[in-house]
């Protein structure tokens, strides 16, 4: 792996760590450009949004059971919540499932 993109990535990750740890908003929140591996330029990714934090984390998780029970439980958490966010506002592209299990 890149260790310049990985440093990147760790910077956007502290990044939202600190906005969530001070109560700070990330709905329909932008944040610093994220720089994204070349295998996912193919992909139509927000990189200000929350969702390409999420693709940055399913790069760094090397543990496949960790990765799938998140997975899981975000898909949950999309679904109760469904009625009352906006996907789009948090960069989540509508074919988002498809691309966090390929990825």
């Amino acid at each position: 792996m890149n260790v310049k993109l990985v440093d990147s990535w760790l910077q956007s990750l502290t990044h939202l760590r600190n906005q969530c740890a001070y109560y700070g908003r990330i709905y329909n929140e932008f944040f610093p450009n994220v720089k994204i591996a070349n295998k996912d330029k193919g992909y139509d990714l927000d990189k200000r949004r929350i969702f390409i934090h999420i693709v940055i984390i399913k790069h760094l998780v090397s543990d496949d059971k960790i990765w799938n029970k998140f997975f899981i439980s975000l898909q949950q958490l999309v679904s109760e919540y469904a009625n009352y966010i906006d996907l789009h506002l948090i960069g989540f592209p509508a074919n988002w499932v498809e691309i966090l299990s390929k990825i």
